[in-house]
């Protein structure tokens, strides 16, 4: 089934899939704002007015960390979780992602989409991007502009820069000197 490449992005007709890479997000987020991911307002974001498909968070996750309050809150949010534990290589760092998992479902679900949103700068993602457009599916790719790969970019039939509009402002504390 394909559709052409006019086909509708916006519309309460148009099915959509966000498929979020949690780790990569948090790390970018941490890094270029020293804050945290509002992942309520990226939904908003990235569904719009458009009918929400599937929204799947994928995590992987260290053995003596609990996360369990955090994966509840993108439950109550309407995100699927997807959790996998980290495995410890060789030389004693730890490696865990869900490459071949997202690929896996984001494929499953493309009869059910309209357009896919990839909420990642990862550009290991390039060659799913380019295999889902081959199945007629629009693909937007959503992270912060200086994290992500040019490839993805590119390969992207639009961008979504994020910002600040989906970093949780940190509290000021006592002492803090607001700036600006």
């Amino acid at each position: 089934m394909s559709r052409s490449p006019e086909a509708p992005r916006y519309g309460r007709d148009v099915r959509v899939a966000v498929f979020v890479d949690v780790q990569n997000l948090f790390f970018s987020a941490r890094d270029l704002f020293g804050g945290k991911v509002d992942f309520q307002k990226l939904l908003h974001e990235t569904v719009r007015d458009r009918k929400l498909v599937a929204a799947i968070a994928y995590i992987a996750m260290a053995e003596d960390v609990d996360m369990s309050s955090f994966l509840n809150v993108l439950e109550h949010l309407g995100y699927y979780v997807r959790v996998k534990p980290m495995k410890k290589r060789a030389d004693g760092t730890l490696r865990g992602d869900w490459k071949i998992g997202m690929a896996v479902d984001a494929l499953t679900l493309a009869p059910k989409m309209d357009v896919a949103v990839f909420v990642t700068g990862d550009g290991e993602y390039t060659e799913l991007v380019q295999a889902l457009k081959r199945f007629g599916v629009l693909v937007e790719v959503a992270s912060f502009p200086r994290n992500t790969s040019k490839d993805l970019r590119h390969a992207a039939d639009r961008f979504l820069p994020l910002g600040h509009s989906v970093i949780i402002e940190r509290p000021h504390e006592e002492g803090d000197v607001p700036v600006g």
